[in-house]
């Protein structure tokens, strides 16, 4: 099996929960909660053990104290979550965990959800949606993220329509008696943020009652939603120049402009050019499905961690290179040390950083060791 922490955060429930009111959340517990769900995904347990170091980098409190998260996590506990019921026309309380504990003295966050929240997030045959964490990472408004989840599970339409009063009901009701301030506060905000840092893109178009005199009143808005296309470098040109040069891969036309765009979308730049090189190399038979072309990628990237898995022994069996991190305080102390010289000396990004050790612990930890290695001479 591939190694899951190769792969993105991807977040999967039931377009339910895109329904659903968050009435009393705040923006860090949604992302916390949606950062839950992501990891639940990649475990058939439904108790979990999770770095609480990694989840405060995520939800943008690493500067903060353990105690604000700790704080957060039990604030977090006590929500819950309404969901409609379309039987009975009303909406129903769910609670979200059975379990949430943050452990100071080991740094972890333990989790069980409620029995009756986990079909929202295992019932996935059909009415469900799926999207990367990163995409939320950015949103600064707890308005936009919850737009984005329901636009999410409205993305098979390609548009959807609200009225100014389910707006108002979800997004702030305060700003619906002038449609004005609806438009300044609540749906001009959303949309550009949406726009600017996820992978969609929505459109909107108000819709009117007639009226008998006077201006025509605004009953609701109609949302078009699509994908976002992301940009094809030259240097994934090339890629894609070289690997249909191999016979069964351009025989099997399996590699188009549509096809492209969510390789891209799921693995990334690199990871996709290296997993491009792999196809070209290895390809030697027939085949007709993108999921086949997809697993090939996954193998390449399963072989390059047991090269790195091997690398990583060796220099642990070095005795000047010991300091392989660990989960204690004097080890933590060790990659902040580390992470500031890195930054501060040789100019590497904090996020660059953040990203590998999210998407990739065993690089991450290699690296750490070359960049120490620098920092001793």
């Amino acid at each position: 099996m591939t190694d899951k922490s190769l792969k993105k955060d991807v977040v999967i429930h039931q377009n339910k929960l895109s329904y659903g009111k968050f009435e009393e959340f705040e923006l860090r517990e949604l992302k916390l909660l949606l950062k839950f769900i992501a990891e639940y995904s990649k475990t058939s347990e439904n108790k979990i053990f999770l770095n609480a170091k990694e989840i405060k980098n995520f939800i943008n409190m690493d500067r903060k104290s353990y105690s604000e998260f700790e704080t957060l996590v039990r604030k977090l506990g006590k929500r819950e979550v309404l969901i409609k019921d379309p039987t009975k026309n009303r909406y129903v309380v769910y609670h979200i965990f059975s379990k949430l504990d943050f452990d100071l003295d080991n740094k972890t966050v333990e989790l069980s959800y409620a029995p009756d929240f986990i079909p929202l997030i295992t019932n996935l045959e059909k009415n469900f949606c799926k999207y990367d964490l990163e995409n939320i990472e950015n949103l600064k408004s707890k308005y936009s993220l919850m737009f984005y989840i329901r636009a999410k599970a409205e993305m098979f339409k390609g548009k959807f329509y609200m009225s100014v009063e389910e707006l108002g009901n979800l997004y702030g009701k305060k700003y619906t008696k002038y449609i004005e301030n609806l438009d300044k506060k609540v749906v001009i905000p959303m949309l550009k943020e949406i726009n600017e840092h996820t992978d969609i893109l929505i459109s909107s178009e108000k819709e009117y009652e007639p009226q008998e005199r006077g201006r025509s009143k605004v009953k609701g808005y109609l949302f078009r939603i699509e994908k976002k296309k992301l940009l094809i470098s030259s240097e994934i040109e090339k890629a894609v120049e070289k690997v249909k040069k191999n016979i069964f891969i351009l025989k099997s036309k399996i590699l188009n402009e549509e096809t492209i765009q969510i390789l891209l979308s799921e693995f990334g730049e690199t990871r996709l050019i290296a997993g491009l090189n792999y196809a070209y190399k290895t390809i030697n038979k027939d085949f007709n499905t993108l999921e086949y072309f997809k697993k090939v990628i996954y193998q390449n990237e399963e072989y390059s961690m047991e090269n790195l898995e091997t690398i990583v022994l060796e220099e642990k069996n070095n005795k000047d290179d010991e300091q392989i991190l660990t989960s204690s305080d004097e080890a933590l102390e060790m990659e902040d040390e580390i992470l500031v010289y890195a930054i501060e000396k040789l100019g590497v990004q904090r996020r660059f950083l953040e990203g590998m050790k999210r998407d990739n612990p065993m690089l991450y930890k290699l690296i750490l060791l070359e960049y120490e290695k620098d920092m001793k001479h």
